[in-house]
């Protein structure tokens, strides 16, 4: 089942990708106009964001919000405990000694003291993909994420974003202003559970399984911690009890290059600069996943 519904979603992405590009062959600008007329609305949602990201990378090199403290003083909201603990964390992460100290602390020289305030946000955008707080939208609030210079991508829900300002390390005349955001970590399966996982025999798919629960505690990060969204389904078997079990579909695409050199009909043997094609590599790897599984 799973695998049949990967497979039409492929072939769907691949299509829509295929009928948004400027430069279609005549034969399928007829499709062009019918798949318009029936299909009007536009891709939404994480899975379609990302695929549009990927159409416009070629024409922007940033298409973010620009983080911004636009609230008074007095109507940011303070950061719980935890949170805040957590952000300084985040800040001092691989730095040894910490830059970054609470505003609880004794200061002390060559330091600087973080702010405790913030300013909230429902939904951000990153390089042209929408992220949100779960309550917001559940599909954009599921995210794969690295931390600590790891290179294992975690899953996790959104359940906050926010803005906040501070001075550079380095000096105090610089002010610093980033979208930071707080998770929460979808638990990884145990080593005996991790062995009846149908995914793992396929690393090419990126598709595992998680518990639907999650660990405790949360976790702020920052916006260059997050890979993608990914798609979630509920997956039962036999062989997995003792809870239930969620399929992670990372959604995580290789941006096409801005241009590259093809030779064209009409230059004479010269090369002339085109777009390239939006292609999908998960449809390939599928098919090979398909075929080591003895499926035509």
């Amino acid at each position: 089942m799973e695998l049949t519904i990967l497979k039409a979603f492929c072939r769907g992405s691949n299509l829509k990708a295929l009928l948004r590009q400027d430069n279609l062959p005549d034969a399928f600008r007829g499709i062009q106009g019918i798949f318009s007329q029936y299909l009007k609305s536009p891709l939404t949602g994480a899975v379609g964001e990302g695929l549009e990201a990927q159409a416009q990378a070629h024409l922007s090199d940033d298409n973010s919000d620009t983080p911004v403290i636009s609230e008074k003083p007095n109507k940011l909201t303070e950061l719980s405990t935890d949170q805040y603990q957590s952000l300084l964390e985040c800040l001092n992460e691989g730095r040894h000694p910490a830059s970054y100290i609470s505003y609880e602390d004794d200061p002390r020289p060559f330091v600087c003291v973080i702010e405790p305030r913030v300013q909230d946000w429902q939904t951000v955008k990153l390089k042209g993909v929408s992220y949100a707080c779960v309550l917001s939208h559940v599909g954009n609030s599921r995210v794969l994420f690295t931390v600590g210079g790891e290179n294992f991508e975690r899953a996790g829900e959104i359940r906050r974003i926010f803005t906040h300002r501070r001075a550079g390390p380095a000096t105090k005349n610089v002010v610093v202003t980033e979208f930071f955001f707080v998770l929460r970590q979808f638990r990884e399966l145990s080593v005996q559970q991790a062995s009846y996982d149908p995914y793992r025999q396929f690393p090419l798919l990126s598709t595992r399984l998680c518990v639907d629960d999650f660990l405790d505690g949360e976790k702020v990060i920052r916006g260059h911690n997050i890979i993608s969204h990914f798609a979630g389904c509920p997956y039962e078997s036999p062989e997995l009890r003792g809870g239930k079990f969620l399929v992670v579909l990372s959604l995580n695409r290789p941006l096409p290059k801005p241009k590259y050199l093809a030779r064209g009909r009409g230059d004479k043997g010269g090369w002339a600069t085109a777009s390239p094609p939006l292609r999908l590599d998960l449809t390939r790897i599928k098919d090979l996943a398909l075929r080591g599984m003895g499926h035509d």
